[in-house]
């Protein structure tokens, strides 16, 4: 029952958007001339217009993310607004084109044009919103910040290397110049006189050159 209520819809709604692309062709054609450059842009409002009803129809029913649905179905609705316009504008060119020439040229060349473009991004935005492509786009967030910290440890070592072997060379040179010191400290103390006594301190001397005499008390 269900296959034969999905057939009954495709059998309504097929010839509805043939008539609707007809008429949407017969617009672009006749509110940019039948030249070559008219007939291309045909084309691409049908690819756009009722073409895009269809074409995102089937794909909401083939998503894999529930942006990739929400990005189909809004523009199942745009693109039928959109057609629905492109119609509209067509019967108008019918009735009286003379005094609806503003609405049909702002359809026509604006509102067409803008559906157009809208799908081209829809279609990009489809594309990035694809969970593989979600998935690749996080592994590569997770090997760039894995660098990231594999860059900085080895920097951060580097420094602690660098400060360690600053340090033990400050040490060697404090030893070296303590070691100096005590050395020539102990000679300076131990040094006998020539007739190997102690050594004796010496007596100052007077202005004639004689020692001083005691004094007196």
């Amino acid at each position: 029952m269900e296959g034969k209520a999905k057939l009954f819809v495709r059998l309504i709604i097929y010839p509805l958007t043939i008539y609707s692309a007809f008429r949407n062709y017969n617009l672009i054609q006749s509110t940019l001339g039948g030249d070559t450059f008219g007939f291309v842009a045909g084309l691409f409002a049908l690819a756009a217009l009722d073409g895009g009803v269809i074409l995102w129809s089937e794909i909401a029913f083939r998503v894999d993310s529930t942006t990739q649905d929400a990005i189909a179905k809004g523009m199942v609705l745009l693109d039928l607004v959109g057609a629905l316009l492109g119609v509209v504008a067509d019967t108008m060119l019918f009735v009286n084109r003379e005094a609806f020439i503003e609405t049909i040229t702002i359809v026509s060349v604006y509102a067409v044009s803008a559906v157009i473009f809208l799908n081209l991004g829809a279609g990009f935005a489809y594309m990035l919103a694809d969970p593989e492509n979600e998935i690749k786009t996080e592994e590569k967030r997770l090997d760039r910040e894995a660098r990231t910290q594999e860059k900085l440890a080895e920097i951060n070592n580097r420094a602690a290397r660098r400060e360690a072997l600053a340090a033990r060379m400050q040490m060697e040179t404090t030893a070296i110049r303590n070691a100096t010191t005590h050395a020539m400290l102990g000679i300076a103390q131990s040094e006998p006189s020539a007739n190997g006594d102690a050594p004796k301190p010496a007596v100052a001397m007077n202005a004639d050159g004689e020692p001083p005499k005691a004094s007196r008390r």
